[in-house]
């Protein structure tokens, strides 16, 4: 096993290809690395970066078929800040010790969702292979979003612009007296009503407390998507319509949608769309059930849902910083909230890749700055059982 960690704009990237293609040279064959991530975006950004397969994690555990698994000598795993425990246990389980693991992420983003620390405790192990990445190797002029990161990873305070439209960087705008009608303001004048636009709202929870992820989704739904209508019933148990962003909440193999996959609803299926996922389901010896009847867009391919899929969808607008984890969007909207801390607002600030706008007050800023993670609060076991398992191995080679 070993690990390469870094920050945004220091190269991690480039050693996925790099490594891809010194196994490549090495053995003379394309199926020799394997490589994964828990987010369905971070595993189409692999692709794109590699030239190569990639899967999710759940993808990997539940339908890889093993004679894949077999073939590979090296296996990546990206975003690696998000791996808990349980996750990384069935990777292990289906690897069974025939290839070489590399861990790839950011220790200083959030943990999992899910128990343990991963990644955070294994950069910091000793006798493992870790390669850190400091520096910045490409750079933005002016007000950057690495420049703003890497400050807030330091707890030192910059001075943010104030946002006045579209531009690089990163700026601050006050709440005024509705923090999320500013959100949905803001939202608007970035042209987040745009079918084509990539723009994500990162609020601090998902149902409970003020800017949460559900308030600002219904806001920004009602105030620009809802007068397009909902057409022959698209309504989910969201009340979608045509044009609305969802995000999936659980997995669906049978369309290849995953928990947290990103999606846009383009239209209506025709009825001779339809008729071929008939016959398709009748060839499979499937049960007709509920046939799809509306066309969309995830992570840039288009798949046919029906309204089993859609039900377990919902707006997509504005996600937690936790399920915007592992994705990366050309613009980002953070809403700020007293009870986050320092790598909440890192892994926020890192999620865009061309403009952040912060919806808050300096004050708030400076405090979350200067909050420690509570990552460092979290208690483990896994530090304690590499440390007994290396004293026996010590203890069995004196």
């Amino acid at each position: 096993m070993s690990i390469v960690i870094g920050g945004a704009g220091t190269g991690k990237t480039a050693c996925l290809a790099a490594l891809h293609h010194a196994v490549e040279q090495l053995q003379d064959r394309k199926d020799a690395v394997l490589q994964m991530a828990l987010a369905g975006r971070a595993a189409k950004r692999m692709r794109e970066a590699t030239g190569r397969e990639a899967v999710t994690i759940a993808g990997f555990i539940h339908t890889m078929e093993q004679s894949r698994i077999m073939q590979a000598t090296h296996v990546i795993i990206d975003e690696a800040s998000m791996l808990d425990v349980a996750s990384f246990y069935a990777v292990l389980r289906r690897l069974k010790g025939r290839a070489n693991l590399v861990l790839v992420g950011d220790d200083f983003q959030l943990p999992p969702v899910g128990s343990g620390k991963i990644l955070h405790l294994l950069a910091g192990r000793e006798g493992l292979p870790v390669t850190v990445l400091d520096q910045i190797w490409r750079q933005e002029k002016g007000n950057s979003i690495r420049d703003v990161a890497r400050a807030v990873r330091k707890k030192e305070i910059d001075h943010l612009p104030i946002f006045e439209g579209p531009a690089d960087g990163v700026f601050m705008i006050a709440p005024g007296e509705d923090a999320v009608r500013t959100t949905c303001e803001v939202f608007a004048d970035l042209g987040g009503t745009e079918d084509h636009c990539d723009i994500c709202v990162i609020a601090p929870r998902r149902r409970t407390g003020h800017g949460n992820a559900l308030t600002i989704n219904t806001a920004i739904h009602e105030s620009h998507f809802s007068a397009r209508g909902v057409a022959n019933g698209l309504a989910g148990k969201s009340g979608f319509c045509l044009g609305d962003r969802f995000v999936c909440d659980v997995n669906h193999w049978d369309v290849d949608l995953m928990n947290g996959s990103l999606g846009r609803i383009l239209r209506l299926a025709t009825s001779d769309e339809i008729d071929q996922s008939r016959r398709d389901r009748a060839a499979r010896g499937a049960e007709n059930g509920d046939l799809p009847f509306v066309l969309v867009e995830v992570d840039g391919t288009t798949r046919l849902l029906d309204r089993r899929h859609l039900a377990s969808c919902s707006w997509g607008y504005a996600l937690t910083c936790h399920r915007a984890q592992g994705s990366d969007f050309e613009r980002v909207i953070v809403f700020l909230d007293d009870d986050m801390d320092q790598s909440w607002l890192y892994t926020a600030i890192t999620r865009g890749r061309r403009q952040v706008v912060l919806v808050g007050t300096p004050d708030q800023y400076r405090r979350i700055v200067r909050t420690t993670p509570k990552v460092d609060q979290r208690r483990v076991a896994l530090d304690v059982l590499l440390a007994s398992h290396r004293s026996s191995e010590i203890s069995s080679h004196a």
